[in-house]
């Protein structure tokens, strides 16, 4: 196995000097002083351990080196490691691991023999390498979850789509945004940002046209890739909760014997085609409202329209009325012939009808 060769996680002295000060440096760590405890996650770029280093808890994530072929982008770098490494470097630099939006630092572990003491069992997978891997070590975070519509905050979209901007204002471009490299901690809620061994690190300043312009380009889409996400997990739990609510308020339509919530259930709380994202956020802001006060104004009103349906009918029962109505209701237009046949009901005589919410 040879060793790995070109790994300088230093950015090039021209094109990726850092106006703010000199580069970060980070420390490299030897395997031999890392512990083992558990293997987290095994895929086909890495592997990914929960290890014990300097008596705290930390991740040590093994990269597999990858060459670049002729077919690759001249513009990307492509290798995970370095990827990951100088995306860290930037990101410790510039004081996003100080301030919670991605896991802290340690350091590097370079030219990894796979038969170290204490490791061989769990490096098995790269011993078939015709490089000698490379890892980062990072701050192990306790109690997580991934990012879904259960533990998703309105405080912690606003953390993601600060970290993200700050990101980008480091030159630090992540490529990878989905829910699974997000991370949430409850107790503290903090939301991360993880994995960067897809990341693309600019330079700061002295950069090429196509440089600026890939980095325009790229952290705009980005931006609009974050805000997606945090849309639908905007949308997706906003939903959730209206279907636990809903279901509750079916439970005491049952009681009263009545059909109100479950008929906005079935038939109100489908997006009509056409709606925009703004008008789902307008119902769903109304309809998880502690009050819900369109819906008890909408009912409000259709009781107090079959109230007065119930003493037309009452009106009905007296029988000069009832004559009366009659007469008028048999009268035949001369001009539009007889309308025995029509199927159309007269508002006075049809029966209640469930509320329709078209205000929506």
């Amino acid at each position: 196995m040879a060793s790995s060769a070109n790994l300088s996680t230093e950015p090039d002295p021209v094109h990726h000097s850092v106006a703010s000060g000199p580069p970060y440096q980070p420390p490299e760590i030897a395997l031999s002083e890392v512990t083992p405890v558990e293997l987290i996650r095994e895929a086909e770029t890495s592997s990914v351990f929960r290890a014990r280093w300097r008596e705290k808890d930390c991740i040590v994530k093994i990269h597999h080196h990858r060459e670049k072929f002729p077919w690759d982008s001249d513009d990307r770098e492509i290798d995970p490691f370095l990827c990951e490494s100088r995306a860290y470097c930037r990101l410790k630099e510039h004081g996003l691991c100080e301030r919670g939006y991605v896991p802290d630092f340690y350091g590097l572990i370079k030219d990894i023999d796979p038969k170290t003491e204490g490791w061989k069992s769990r490096l098995e997978a790269f011993v078939e390498d015709p490089v000698r891997p490379n890892g980062v070590v990072i701050e192990y975070i306790p109690n997580t979850q991934q990012i879904d519509p259960a533990n998703f905050s309105t405080a912690r979209a606003d953390q993601l789509r600060t970290a993200i901007s700050v990101m980008h204002k480091a030159g630090v471009f992540h490529d990878d945004i989905y829910p699974r490299n997000v991370i949430v901690q409850e107790e503290t809620d903090r939301a991360v940002w993880i994995d960067f061994d897809h990341a693309h690190t600019f330079p700061l300043d002295s950069r090429t046209e196509s440089e600026e312009e890939n980095m325009q380009e790229w952290m705009k889409d980005e931006d609009d890739r974050v805000h997606y996400l945090l849309i639908g997990l905007v949308r997706t739990y906003g939903l959730q909760l209206l279907e636990q609510g809903l279901l509750s308020l079916q439970a005491e339509d049952h009681k009263r014997g009545e059909i109100w919530w479950s008929w906005m259930f079935y038939y109100d709380t489908a997006d009509p085609p056409g709606w925009t994202e703004e008008d789902q956020e307008a119902k769903l802001k109304v309809m998880l409202g502690t009050e819900y006060p369109a819906y008890v104004e909408k009912k409000r009103k259709c009781e107090e329209k079959e109230c007065q349906r119930a003493r037309i009918r009452r009106q009905k029962s007296s029988s000069w009325e009832c004559d009366e109505f009659e007469d008028n209701h048999n009268e035949v237009d001369p001009d539009k012939g007889n309308n025995d046949n029509d199927n159309d009901e007269d508002e006075t005589t049809a029966e209640p009808r469930p509320p329709s919410l078209d205000t929506w």
